[in-house]
């Protein structure tokens, strides 16, 4: 009755975050960015590739000096990684604009304005790159979120200019905005004088208030074993922990990877173990279960399972595995599901820290989906990152052994049953 009641007031707390609109809008535009870190740090491999001699031979095909060919790769980045925060407030207003129901185009014109006008101008009336990339990511999202909120809210309020209906949406949509989008701008620029007055910027209040507390919450060890075990423990109870926990951290692990992806540039030494890509060595958890059970399991569903679910797990798609086994809510596994993940962060933490493993430099940030074994080599360009997560999947393995253990041997005892009551049923 106790784990009945934690239960559900587990899952009405999960509910809560998970339908919070907030959270929401900030999930998915840190989704929708996603692919734009992996495909555009492919070429930050290239420009910083480990071996000299094939730039030589790129350069010599195409004709040109290794600065040229430098200039020429780094430039997806710098329109991709290298505006990231500018990108997140796309996505934001967009999602925003969606979730509150407002005007799609004119909300995501109004919210780029809003945050151009927060950003100060260097010479000749400039922007730096750096007040676009993933450093102002807060502030980026602080400004879609609350300018679309602004937009609607005037809108609702019928503080525009009225058409009349035969005028066609196409005419009318921008003009009933004209007034909102004023305003919202207008509000946006009356902030950046307030902070001017003070010999401050918008982002810098907005790193002071937000930025820093939740780098030091969630952008180190402890933040991560909180991060990944109430993550865990929401799948145990059927909750999509990480559609809930990416909302609150990825923010912070994309401003620590730009930092690492700057330093590794500047060919300075890398600042942030904890980052996006740190992330690839926290998923070890679930596929302990599957090589436990190749190795110790005897009955044939635990074996017949692992088979089928293993080369998904590889993929780094666990559903399988969490309703095949099952995983969900099945207690005897509680332990190694639950903690699983948390230990193998702690074990990839510990190995980077004494220097066994190179940090994450964030020029390489493997899809998910990237083999386990492949991904740890891509992310640290390095075979001690294979090495690492071989070290991770034997200690994981050996957690979930006693367990599988337990489980197993009732389901034996089940099959065995069945198998007797099988063969009265063929003598009768």
């Amino acid at each position: 009755m106790k784990m009945d009641a934690f239960r559900e007031k587990l899952m009405k707390f999960a509910a809560a975050l998970n339908n919070n609109v907030i959270l929401q809008i900030i999930r998915d535009a840190m989704l929708a960015y996603m692919p734009i870190t992996i495909s555009t740090g492919l070429f930050l491999i290239l420009a910083n590739f480990p071996i000299p001699g094939v730039i030589d031979w790129v350069c010599k095909v195409f004709n040109c000096d290794f600065f040229t060919f430098f200039l020429t790769i780094t430039q997806l980045y710098r329109v991709g990684l290298g505006i990231g925060g500018f990108l997140v407030l796309i996505t934001a207003s967009i999602s925003a604009a969606n979730k509150f129901g407002a005007n799609l185009t004119q909300a995501v014109v109004t919210a780029v304005v809003s945050f151009l006008v927060l950003i100060p101008l260097g010479d000749g009336f400039t922007i730096r790159q750096a007040d676009l990339s993933a450093n102002n990511m807060f502030m980026a999202l602080v400004v879609a979120i609350t300018s679309v909120w602004f937009f609607k809210f005037l809108s609702d309020k019928n503080i525009k200019i009225r058409m009349p209906k035969s005028v066609p949406d196409m005419v009318s949509k921008p003009i009933e905005s004209l007034i909102p989008s004023f305003l919202v701008m207008m509000s946006f620029w009356a902030i950046r004088l307030i902070c001017g007055a003070f010999g401050t910027t918008f982002a810098n209040v907005i790193v002071t208030v937000l930025s820093t507390p939740m780098k030091y919450v969630t952008g180190n060890i402890f933040g991560v074993i909180f991060t990944q075990i109430f993550s865990s423990l929401l799948w145990f109870f059927g909750i999509h922990g990480g559609s809930i926990t990416t909302a609150f951290v990825s923010p912070v692990y994309a401003m620590l990877s730009e930092e690492n992806r700057a330093a590794a540039m500047a060919g300075l030494p890398i600042p942030n173990i904890i980052s996006t890509e740190f992330g690839n060595f926290g998923g070890i958890g679930v596929i302990g279960a599957v090589t436990a059970a190749l190795l110790v399991a005897k009955s044939k569903r635990y074996r017949e399972v692992a088979k089928v679910t293993g080369v998904p797990c590889l993929f780094g798609v666990g559903e399988p595995l969490l309703f095949g086994f099952p995983l969900l809510m099945n207690f005897t596994f509680f332990i190694p599901f639950v903690f699983g993940n948390a230990i193998s962060s702690i074990i990839a933490y510990i190995a980077m820290k004494i220097g066994l493993v190179p940090i994450p430099n964030g020029l390489v940030s493997p899809a998910w989906t990237t083999p386990i074994l492949i991904k740890g080599f891509l992310t640290v360009q390095s075979i001690s990152g294979t090495l690492l997560e071989l070290v991770q999947l034997v200690v994981i393995t050996l957690l979930w052994i006693p367990f599988i253990r337990i489980a197993d041997k009732q389901v034996c005892e089940q099959e065995a049953q069945a198998e007797a009551a099988g063969d009265d049923d063929d003598d009768e």
